[in-house]
């Protein structure tokens, strides 16, 4: 009889993964690799920075927070990258960040923003590398002095935070609102989405928001 090689799948979010056959696990048992490993066989530029960002989307997407959520196999990290190829995209302009930012932070934010608007995504990181407001209630100078204080600590605390703000900043930043203190209270708010994606899901795309202004406000 010939060897069954019908292929199953595993839903899970909106995330698509294939179930391993027997042969496969048996190989994956004799020579497991992580991602990190696979990203730097394939070459893949800054690999380990977008394997920290295929982690924080998959906890994203499954409406957990990232960070703290635990996160799926290489198999299944590398499912997300097969199905949103343009996360590379995003690699080189979340450097201009850097170092305020994470780098796997920063590919993830700007896919998701990007997502929303391309324009504004690389505009917002350009700005966190080098300001052009002087207005200490503009978003990315209050992003960037949140940032700062935060540097030399670390943990996966440091992580969540860090992306709660981000996240919040973005969204003051793409509906044009003033911030008159950039905070996320992890014991008292839900973690942060980010705006006008409302029916289409964190990954999908979103319907562009006509900017708004208002005045400084804590967020």
């Amino acid at each position: 009889m010939g060897t069954e090689r019908i292929a199953n799948y595993t839903v899970i979010g909106r995330f698509r993964t294939r179930r391993k056959s027997k042969i496969a696990e048996t190989i994956d048992s004799i020579r497991k690799r992580t991602l990190a490993d696979v990203l730097s066989i394939r070459k893949e530029i800054h690999g380990r920075s977008l394997g920290a960002a295929l982690r924080i989307l998959w906890s994203y997407e499954s409406r957990a927070t990232p960070g703290k959520a635990k996160t799926p196999g290489t198999t299944a990290l590398l499912a997300i990258l097969e199905q949103r190829p343009e996360i590379r995209d995003s690699v080189l302009p979340a450097l201009r960040a850097i170092p305020i930012l994470p780098h796997g932070c920063g590919i993830a934010l700007h896919h998701l923003a990007a997502r929303m608007n391309l324009e504004k995504a690389d505009r917002f990181f350009a700005e966190l590398g080098e300001p052009v407001s002087p207005d200490p209630n503009h978003p990315v100078n209050q992003l960037r002095n949140a940032l700062t204080g935060l540097r030399g600590q670390g943990g996966v605390r440091k992580q969540t935070y860090i992306l709660a703000i981000a996240i919040k900043a973005w969204n003051a930043f793409f509906h044009g609102r003033r911030i008159k203190q950039l905070r996320f209270g992890a014991e008292r708010e839900t973690f942060p989405r980010l705006d006008a994606e409302a029916g289409w899901g964190p990954l999908g795309d979103a319907a562009q928001s006509s900017d708004a202004s208002s005045k400084g406000t804590p967020i």
